[in-house]
């Protein structure tokens, strides 16, 4: 829930701000996938998670990025990962992001940008032996690459670490101009 209402307040921020600037604001949705998401270190302190293995995720992005100027925006994203079911438990894993990008290539037609922000990643887990369940979550930062086309319709390409999951997140989609 907290995580929810960072990610509301981000676009909440970036559409107050657009509204005092002339700048561009961009929502829309794409599909990520981690290649070993993990939890494992701060997670498994939880009896209830023996065998919390590494998998390949895939999941939904919803994000929305505010172009401060040519050279810098500000984004926001909702990453949520399909739920699994090994060994008979359910495993739902997302994260909400917040990040700053810096372009470092502009040209009339594509950008590619350097992003850096915070993210906070959850895990919620419930076994269908034991009644018991739990949720946990964690801050950590995000580095990485993007690229983007320009334009009223952009697609968008992200690769970035994430520090609580211990991976590396690959998301690709497009993005409308509001």
């Amino acid at each position: 829930m907290k995580s929810i209402i960072i990610f509301i307040f981000g676009l909440f921020f970036m559409s107050f701000i657009s509204k005092h600037a002339n700048s561009q604001i961009h929502i829309g949705v794409g599909i990520n996938y981690g290649n070993r998401i993990e939890g494992a270190e701060w997670a498994s302190s939880n009896d209830l998670l023996p065998g919390f293995d590494e998998a390949h995720s895939f999941g939904l992005e919803f994000k929305g990025v505010y172009d401060l100027n040519s050279n810098w925006a500000l984004a926001s994203s909702l990453q949520y990962y399909f739920p699994r079911y090994p060994n008979r438990r359910r495993e739902h894993k997302g994260s909400i992001n917040l990040n700053v990008h810096r372009v470092i290539w502009n040209e009339s037609a594509a950008q590619v940008y350097i992003l850096a922000g915070i993210n906070n990643s959850m895990i919620y887990y419930r076994s269908k032996d034991r009644p018991k369940s739990f949720s946990k979550s964690k801050l950590g930062t995000t580095l990485g690459i993007g690229f983007k086309t320009k334009g009223k319709h952009q697609f968008y390409s992200d690769l970035k670490w994430n520090t609580p999951f211990n991976s590396p997140i690959f998301s690709i989609g497009v993005l409308f101009r509001l």
